[in-house]
Formats: C-alpha cells, structure tokens, sequence
C-alpha cells in the first residue's frame, strides 16, 4: 500500500504472515501512517482489537484520521504514544494480558526521512536530533549529546558495531578534534549538515567525484540513530516480551532493513522455535528501492 509519501514495504506478504481472523486481538508495534493498520483492521473486523504504537504522535494522529475516513465497521481501536520495547507496561495499562498477532515494520519511514526535520537524512540540514520522539525537548537524548559527548573510542565502536563503517577511526578522531579544539574550527556540532562536512573531509569524499557511490555519511547515520535510540536492545525487548504476550498459536512477523536488525531477529526466533522469511519481490524492488534490503521473518507460538 502506498500513499504520497508513505509506502508501506511487503505489504502482501506481511499482512499473509500474519493469517488474521476475524476477532482477533492484534498489536501493530509501528503502525506509521497505518499502512499495514488499515488492512489489519479490515481482515478482523468489528469483533476484534487493534493496538497500534508509534513514537511520533503526528503519526498516531495521521493514523487515526485515516481510520475516521474509512467507511466501514472498524474494530476497537487502541493508540498509543510509546516505545514497543514497553509492549507489556502498555498492554497491562490498557487492560490486555494476551493477544493474537503481533506485527513490526522496523524500518526509518519517508516522514522521518524526509519532513520530520530530526535529521535524519544525511541531504538535509537539519538539527541533530535522529530521535524517534516527535517531542524534542532539553531532557531528550539527541544525536548532538552523544556526538558533543562520547570520547573518540566510544564513537568508533558505535560506528563500527551499528554501521560496519571502515573508517570509523578517522571520522570519530575528526569529530572530536572539531568539537575539542584540536583544529582551527573548534565548535559544538549542532546540525546535520556540519556533521557530514566533518565525514567528508575525513574520508576524502568529493560529491559527484569520488567513485564510492555510497556516501560515507549514509553508515554513520545509521549507527548514531541506532546508537540514539536503544534500537537493538528495543527490538530484543519486544521479542521477549511480546512472545510472551501471543496465545497458544499466535504469530508475531517483523520486517527488518539492515543485517544488524535482522541478525537479533534471526537469533531470537531461533532460541524461541522455528520460523520462516521471505524478501520482497522483484517487482517491489523496481518500484521503490528502499524495499531491496528488506527481510520478513515470522513466527508462530
């Protein structure tokens, strides 16, 4: 399903991982827009129960205005304004001990991207946020802390664990010498656009120069957003606890968009029992490129 902005990856092949009926209780852990939400919410029908999470409460809000839009006899309809890692807090809040499916697309949306001004696109400058709380105020963790922050060896290790980045040293090493004065430009990093003039220089890189085709800022990113919000540990967090969650023959399926996620995904399934995946077809690949490194994995209690 695809809307202006949003496209919502393996759609198909997510939402028949899934085998929903009619009744059932189902959590959509990162509902987004409701690209998934909507079908879910069709296939179990005015018997059952969708609880649907996100972070950004402009998202959540989006969400419940495309329900709203919808003609059709709807099931009841839970939104909330949390992390899925606390799935078992927010559950019991609302009164739920036990649930059916449970469903987690992992993957940065094109809001976030594109027109969340959190900087999360290394071709915009923006400020250094990279956080998935839509609410950034003086007690939230940003990119900036932990850019400002961390010594030189605790940045290599975020950039090598979190990006596979080959030149982890030289860019923390740049980093650190433009934030503490051992260069000529001495300044706290504040915006995206500072952050990827210090990788660049660091590594060489001349845009429409250089014959890497991949920007070197493009696995920095990744691992400080991932080093910014907990997401390995989050992910571990919703598998443990939301498998616990799943009645007797429940599914859980989680699309994954990079080999670190989907190695705790993998790993985790495998301790539980066994599971199956699939990638997306060739097809959707063609038709939008964000999806070519998309991994589904399912399974079932």
């Amino acid at each position: 399903m695809q809307d202006n902005l949003h496209y919502s990856v393996m759609f198909h092949e997510s939402i028949e991982s899934l085998d929903l009926k009619s009744g059932q209780v189902v959590v959509d852990c990162t509902v987004n827009r409701a690209g998934h939400a909507l079908e879910i919410a069709k296939l179990i029908g005015p018997s059952g129960t969708l609880i649907m999470f996100d972070l950004d409460r402009t998202a959540l809000r989006e969400a419940k205005e495309k329900f709203q839009d919808l003609k059709l006899d709807l099931p009841k309809l839970i939104f909330i304004h949390s992390n899925y890692r606390d799935i078992k807090s927010e559950l019991s809040n609302v009164g739920i001990s036990k649930v059916d499916r449970i469903f987690a697309d992992l993957g940065l949306s094109s809001q976030e991207l594109e027109i969340s001004g959190r900087g999360f696109s290394f071709q915009k400058d923006e400020p250094l946020y990279m956080t998935f709380n839509s609410e950034v105020d003086r007690d939230t963790f940003t990119a900036a802390d932990l850019i400002n922050n961390l010594p030189v060896a605790s940045l290599e290790k975020i950039f090598q664990v979190y990006g596979d980045e080959p030149k982890a040293w030289k860019i923390a090493t740049a980093i650190v010498e433009r934030r503490d004065g051992l260069s000529e430009k001495k300044r706290r990093i504040e915006t995206t656009g500072e952050l990827v003039e210090i990788i660049e220089n660091a590594t060489g890189y001349i845009r429409g120069k250089s014959r890497n085709k991949t920007h070197p800022a493009t696995r920095v990113f990744q691992a400080i957003r991932i080093a910014v919000n907990d997401e390995y540990e989050g992910i571990k967090d919703l598998i443990r606890d939301g498998f616990e969650l799943l009645n007797e023959g429940g599914v859980m399926s989680i699309i994954s968009f990079h080999s670190g996620e989907d190695r705790i995904v993998k790993n985790m399934f495998k301790e539980i029992g066994k599971s199956t995946k699939s990638k997306p077809k060739k097809e959707e690949i063609r038709e939008n490129r964000r999806s070519r490194s998309a991994l589904l994995r399912t399974i079932k209690k």
